[in-house]
């Protein structure tokens, strides 16, 4: 007795295909946001870039000086990838930072409202640099500090929080 498989060959090799194409066209849209189309920097590219300069307490500290403006946010829930709605897009929108050195913060509200802070840098792992603020501030504090350009990441993704990406867009003195 002789059982013909080739239909049934076939259409496991469709099915095959068909789910083949849909994990490569997944890939391809990961990779392409993962590669700056969408965001300036997710979190393995700024660390990247951060690593490539040597940082001390007073360099971090001296380069968080200025004014910066926050830009995005990304969650560990979407692998770096901005995704609308995953994050809450609008609480954080036209939120400034001032980070003054004689240790105090003036964080501005897009409504307007500013309110002044502390702020400390500290080295627990010996690993990353470690952003205190007093009173907390939710896109601000516990978070692990990284730069690149003019770029800084306040992450706390670690804690299963979110990263706050903001920009730099004075350097005025402080």
């Amino acid at each position: 007795m002789i059982i013909d498989i080739t239909d049934k060959f076939v259409a496991c090799k469709g099915n095959v295909k068909i789910t083949g194409l849909i994990v490569l066209l997944t890939s391809c849209v990961f990779v392409a946001c993962k590669d700056g189309t969408n965001v300036p920097y997710y979190l393995e590219s700024i660390s990247d870039c951060h690593n490539e300069e040597q940082w001390d307490s007073t360099t971090v500290a001296n380069h968080l000086l200025g004014t910066w403006q926050w830009a995005y946010q990304l969650s560990g829930m979407d692998g770096g990838v901005h995704v609308e709605g995953i994050v809450n897009d609008t609480i954080d929108k036209g939120l400034e930072v001032v980070f003054h050195g004689n240790g105090s913060l003036e964080v501005m509200n897009a409504d307007g409202t500013k309110t002044v802070h502390s702020w400390k840098i500290s080295y627990p792992d010996n690993i990353f640099f470690l952003l205190s603020v007093d009173p907390s501030v939710p896109s601000l504090s516990q978070s692990r500090i990284l730069f690149c350009n003019e770029y800084v990441a306040f992450h706390a993704s670690y804690l299963d929080w979110v990263d706050d990406y903001f920009i730099k867009i004075d350097t005025g003195p402080q």
